[in-house]
């Protein structure tokens, strides 16, 4: 048969119900697990002991069979396989995932549909638990399948694979969903207006909300990022511009051509008079002041250096109190590892007390001195681990600090 889109052996030991011995029962479906370890005897006898193995590992159809591994499926009581059968007879309860199922359908119509409530049952919550995950799990193993079946048709069949894969479901869907509809829908449509309007609603509002609410899509990978504007300014004319013979505005035709490299060469000889010049130049600029755009630059450099400082300076504060309550935690390591050497140093002096009068062993009080030892070595590692850190403190977050204050010229706080 096919069971989970996978081929099987099975038995038909429905005859088995007609024994009246629980246990009995348990073992005539326990009965192929035992074969499977019975050594290789006759023809027939090997014969039987492939058959139930490869009835629970068929993908070792063809290869060697290994006796001792156990697949997880044929134990497995959410699946009609040996497993579920040994639940089954145990709890007495014949046709379980049958009857599990029905009555997890018939609560979900109640609850979605509004269908007449379903008699309660004996023992009806341990079948509603069972229903619900084997249902469940027949659900999500169905679905690993398709899906991995449509990953494999969908690489070497392309769109083909895909319809494939979508008709395979359409035809199983059927199937897995048998019990859950039972024309209720259509009874909730003509008879059931409250209902009808509520689910009515709450569709409307999911779609309002998948339409209002925006939804991040995140993309992991490196990347370049290019500006959608992109200008180039460049210098008209190319070479040094000589320097103004007068005040007065030129009258040389627009146009004319001017001897590049005059002024280095007038510099060159005359550095004081190029000084002179570029003094000037200098104090005109400063007369002149800055320009808007500098000074709001400068004020957003300001005003980035002083949150800088301030996230230094909050990082500094958060480290102090996390270091006082690092220290307040090797004080209670400190006192703990006293407490033991005081316990241990009791023990020890019982057990000489002990061995002096003969009634202990000798390796019993060597073993309860080792314990001192251990105890003490374990005090003195923590004292140490304090002094540690009471004496590094909060130095690296302090350094920071101070150097962003002094890159920035700005007083660092007391």
């Amino acid at each position: 048969m096919m069971m989970l889109l996978m081929p099987c052996f099975y038995c038909n030991v429905s005859d088995a119900w007609l024994i009246k011995e629980k246990s009995r029962r348990l073992w005539v479906t326990a009965a192929r697990h035992v074969l499977r370890r019975v050594p290789v005897g006759a023809r027939r006898l090997r014969l039987a002991r492939d058959a139930a193995v490869l009835a629970a590992e068929p993908r070792r159809l063809g290869g060697h069979v290994d006796l001792r591994r156990r697949v997880f499926m044929n134990v497995n009581p959410l699946v009609k396989l040996d497993g579920y059968y040994l639940a089954s007879d145990w709890l007495e309860i014949p046709n379980l995932r049958q009857r599990a199922i029905d009555h997890v359908a018939g609560h979900l119509r109640w609850v979605l549909w509004g269908a007449p409530r379903p008699e309660a049952e004996p023992r009806g919550m341990l079948l509603f638990c069972f229903g619900a995950a084997s249902w469940g799990f027949t659900l999500f193993y169905i679905g690993l399948v398709l899906f991995g079946l449509h990953r494999w048709l969908l690489y070497s069949l392309g769109l083909g694979g895909t319809l494939l894969t979508a008709g395979l479901t359409c035809m199983l869907l059927p199937a897995l969903t048998a019990g859950l509809f039972n024309g209720e829908v259509l009874n909730m449509l003509r008879n059931r207006w409250k209902r009808t309007a509520i689910w009515i609603g709450g569709i409307v509002a999911m779609a309002a909300l998948l339409h209002v609410i925006q939804i991040d899509d995140w993309v992991s990978g490196t990347f370049r990022t290019r500006a959608t504007v992109r200008a180039e300014i460049r210098a008209p004319v190319s070479g040094f511009c000589a320097a103004p013979t007068s005040t007065k505005a030129s009258t040389s035709p627009r146009g004319a051509a001017r001897q590049p490299g005059g002024s280095r060469s007038r510099q060159q000889a005359h550095p004081e008079a190029a000084e002179e010049r570029e003094v000037e130049a200098k104090l005109r600029l400063l007369e002149a002041g800055a320009r808007p755009e500098e000074i709001a630059e400068l004020k957003q450099k300001v005003g980035r250096a002083s949150n800088w400082c301030e996230l230094a300076d909050k990082d500094l504060q958060r480290r102090r109190v996390a270091h006082k309550e690092e220290l307040s935690r090797l004080d209670e390591s400190i006192a703990a590892a006293a407490t033991q050497v005081k316990f241990n140093a009791g023990l020890a002096d019982k057990a000489k007390r002990l061995v002096e009068r003969g009634a202990l062993p000798r390796d019993q009080y060597d073993e309860a001195n080792k314990q001192v030892v251990l105890s003490q070595s374990h005090l003195a590692q923590m004292q140490a681990q304090k002094r540690e850190r009471e004496s590094l403190g909060t130095l690296d977050q302090e350094n920071e600090l101070a150097r962003r204050h002094k890159e920035h010229a700005t007083p660092s706080p007391p």
